[in-house]
């Protein structure tokens, strides 16, 4: 997934010792989480058991997850007691060496999280434009794992609470010792034995308040670790009087350093504890299912979708529009300036917060002049990549949404605010029982791909059954299938204009192939509901179909000049599709937040200056103006 960090990289840093039992519940509440953009980096402090081989395992299904061995032991590990004083300072510190991320947080492995403790912990940060957030735990119960904190209605009863900069510095000095800033480096010299002595301790231990919050998991910008790390017990300003206390040192030396660190009381932390934190007993009836808004509104913003209003028929822009009614009130408008009819008014689309073009878009001179917040949708098949229009385009406080990479590339390339993300279908695999024996074709003729074509690909020795779909799109026509062709391919024609989806899913359920029916695409849809049937696509080699489709590995790419399709790896093949559909299917659901806060973030700051490169505009506003009066003359000519 082609992802720009719009929202930076998160990485969370699992240290672990002997967590076979426990380490893949914490690892999959990361994975899980709502926040988009995460690296886990599990640090593994010379465990014994299978700590190792689970979290490899793991990291075969999703690449976020990355696994390292502490190369080294810490010989202070244990006290006299036996008991754990150093609390994995090393493999903390280690794992800092291994980041990426703008940002970096923590998750113990022998606890778990809320699905979204990162983004509330983000957005905290955010708001408050602090370096350094905390919130708070909750006991870990079974039920709670994969589950929400509903933020919204705990903030709606009140019960939210912020410690700020000044209060936490505050903190942080009364919490430490008398002598350690007269000490300075000397404090590590004096064995952790002897502070703790009734005589003198008061001189070395402050207050013993604990950090507000659950000190084990704080986010912080990367910046910090260049003046802060862990530290071993004996170099420790605030650790607990019993030892230990490496995260409670870690945050109050934060706090104290930088002075712009921010405590919230929202339990979104799940700590193995015997019993429930004195503050949140009740809690449960803010834990929720499913992820509420992203961003809190008291009511829903307004989103105008400007679609196509071919999709009446299609229904292609649905799958968005569900996705966005979530968190707009969204308003359809249907475009119909591609048959001729008129420019949607500004006025109109102003009246919105938002405004959401799928595929279509107002010419330049309109977007100029809106005053709400556009977001596009453009479709590769549909473009014409316009050198002097993209120039003018990226002057624009515009977010695009690509869903093709080639789309992607082409943003980057002017400069353009965009994403790259991919749809995939919910698969369906139980639910439409597709031949298993025999090669059985379904093709949906459009237009664009021809019988021709497809009898130079696929051999007739190879048919088993043949239906074909003559629904050409507009203005194209139906073509002409011989006698002798549809003998030979045992074809089916289904000519009709409409058919129901129930009827068209009918179809489908009698073949196991399905031919893709234009070369290029700007989704494709058709094709990757046939993938989410267990349908193995046959397709044109171009986008989008080859963004989805490797040739010979999970389906068959063609080009203008090729042979018969060799079938002989067709089991492989298809188990690959069906893989290949899951697996997808699991990446969009991630995509789909990252499409919200895409839309939620930030835009152009400068509206004045949106068409800077006056020269581009006029230019390309000359040349429309040409094309228009060319067009005029042409129907003028032809009317005479």
């Amino acid at each position: 997934m082609s992802l720009p960090p719009k929202k930076p990289l998160i990485s969370v840093i699992v240290p672990t010792h002997n967590s076979a039992k426990t380490i893949s519940i914490a690892i999959e509440s990361m994975l899980s989480q709502t926040y988009p953009n995460l690296e886990i980096i599990v640090v593994d402090d010379n465990s014994i058991d299978n700590t190792e081989e689970i979290v490899k395992n793991i990291s075969k299904i999703d690449s976020r997850l990355k696994y390292f061995s502490l190369p080294f032991d810490d010989l202070q590990r244990f006290d006299k007691r036996g008991r754990n004083i150093n609390a994995g300072y090393m493999a903390r510190n280690y794992g800092l060496e291994k980041v990426h991320g703008e940002w970096i947080t923590f998750q113990d492995a022998d606890d778990a999280s809320l699905l979204n403790r990162i983004e509330v912990q983000f957005d905290l940060a955010q708001k408050y434009s602090a370096n350094h957030v905390c919130v708070n735990w909750q006991k870990y119960e079974d039920y709670l794992i994969g589950k929400f904190l509903d933020v919204n209605a705990i903030e709606k009863d009140g019960l939210i609470k912020v410690i700020g900069p000044n209060e936490l510095t505050t903190l942080a000095r009364k919490t430490r010792g008398k002598i350690i800033p007269l000490l300075g480096k000397l404090n590590s010299i004096i064995p952790f034995e002897w502070k703790r002595l009734r005589v003198i301790n008061k001189l070395f231990f402050g207050a013993l308040n604990p950090y507000p919050g659950t000190a084990n998991s704080p986010l912080f910008k990367r910046e910090i670790i260049k003046k802060v790390r862990f530290r071993k017990l004996s170099d420790r300003i605030w650790p607990s009087f019993m030892g230990r206390g490496a995260d409670r040192d870690f945050n109050f030396q934060v706090a104290l350093t930088f002075q712009n660190s921010v405590s919230c009381n929202i339990p979104l932390y799940l700590y193995r504890a015997n019993n429930q934190h004195k503050d949140y007993v009740g809690y449960n009836k803010y834990i929720i299912s499913t992820p509420n808004a992203y961003i809190p509104h008291a009511s829903k913003p307004t989103m105008a979708f400007i679609d196509h209003s071919f999709h009446k028929k299609t229904l292609s822009g649905d799958f968005l529009r569900e996705l966005l009614s979530v968190h707009f009130e969204v308003a359809d408008i249907w475009n119909n300036s591609w048959s001729g009819g008129e420019e949607i008014d500004i006025d109109e689309i102003n009246k919105f917060d938002y405004v959401f073009y799928f595929q279509v878009i107002s010419p330049l001179k309109i977007l100029a002049k809106l005053k709400t917040k556009i977001i596009w949708a453009p479709m590769y098949d549909g473009e014409k990549f316009n050198d002097l229009y993209w120039k003018n385009l990226a002057n624009l406080p515009i977010k695009i949404i690509c869903f093709s990479n080639k789309l992607y590339e082409h943003c980057k390339k002017y400069r353009v605010d965009a994403i790259s993300v991919q749809y995939y279908f919910n698969p369906a695999l139980d639910k439409v029982n597709i031949p298993t024996n025999g090669n059985h074709f379904f093709f949906w003729y459009r237009g664009d791909v021809s019988f021709k074509e497809i009898k130079k690909i696929i051999n007739p020795e190879n048919v088993s059954s043949f239906i074909y779909k003559s629904t050409p799109d507009p203005s194209k026509k139906r073509e002409e299938i011989s006698v002798k062709d549809i003998e030979e391919y045992q074809i089916k024609i289904i000519e009709t204009d409409f058919v129901p989806k129930k009827d068209y899913l009918e179809l489908l359920s009698k073949c196991n192939f399905y031919i893709a029916p234009r070369k290029k695409e700007g989704i494709g849809m058709s094709f990757l509901e046939a993938m989410a049937l267990g349908h193995t696509v046959i397709a044109y080699d171009d986008a989008t179909m080859n963004e989805y489709i490797k040739d010979n590995f999970n389906g068959y790419l063609f080009a203008e000049s090729c042979k018969f399709i060799d079938f002989k790896n067709i089991e492989q093949v298809r188990k690959n599709s069906i893989i290949s559909a899951k697996k997808g299917y699991t990446k969009w659901e991630n995509d789909k937040k990252y499409i919200i806060n895409y839309i939620f973030s930030e835009y152009g700051k400068n509206r004045k200056q949106q068409l800077s490169n006056y020269y581009n505009y006029i230019l390309y506003s000359l040349i429309v103006s040409k094309n228009k009066i060319h067009k005029k003359i042409i129907c003028l000519y032809k009317n005479i």
